[in-house]
């Protein structure tokens, strides 16, 4: 429980002094002179401030009591990630998210595509999910432009002579 004391009336000159209780999960506004329920990704277990939920993790609601603790702050789960909506978001064609709480998705490793479309977590969940090209192609790209490993026909020819070396 907080206790926030208001000053002096200047003009009337009679103490302003209110007591303002504010439960968990919201705080004291200043400037509305209310208490009110903390922001989304935040919380507040009873002091004066709401605290930001740690990296990857986020609170969305409207009511006080799931804004409560650090503990009540979710974490999007493997293959997904959170995005600038702060919601969770299957990762997309090209890229995997092998733990939860991720901020954003991991490009396939070089040599490896994946096409699923991003509508089952399940298919982004590993670096396992990215396929190799078939032997005899390759995949140049080091894995820093997500839109070259989201299609097997981002997998080349090998040159004349050439073979591909990853034939797992």
């Amino acid at each position: 429980m907080v206790l926030f004391i208001t000053p002096l009336n200047l003009r009337t000159r009679q103490p302003l002094c209110r007591y303002q209780p504010c439960e968990a999960g919201t705080y004291y506004s200043a400037d509305g002179e209310q208490c009110v329920v903390c922001r989304d990704n935040t919380y507040n277990a009873g002091t004066t401030n709401c605290t930001s939920c740690d990296e990857g993790k986020y609170i969305i609601s409207d009511q006080a009591s799931d804004h409560a603790s650090a503990a009540q702050c979710s974490s999007c789960s493997v293959g997904t990630y959170l995005n600038d909506d702060n919601s969770c978001t299957i990762c997309p064609a090209g890229t995997y998210a092998d733990t939860s709480g991720q901020t954003s998705c991991q490009i396939c490793p070089y040599g490896k595509f994946l096409s699923h479309d991003g509508t089952n977590a399940s298919h982004h969940d590993s670096a396992d999910d990215c396929t190799s090209c078939e032997a005899g192609k390759h995949l140049a790209d080091d894995g820093t432009d997500a839109s070259l490993h989201d299609e097997e026909s981002d997998c080349s020819i090998c040159p004349s002579g050439k073979g591909s070396s990853d034939t797992s």
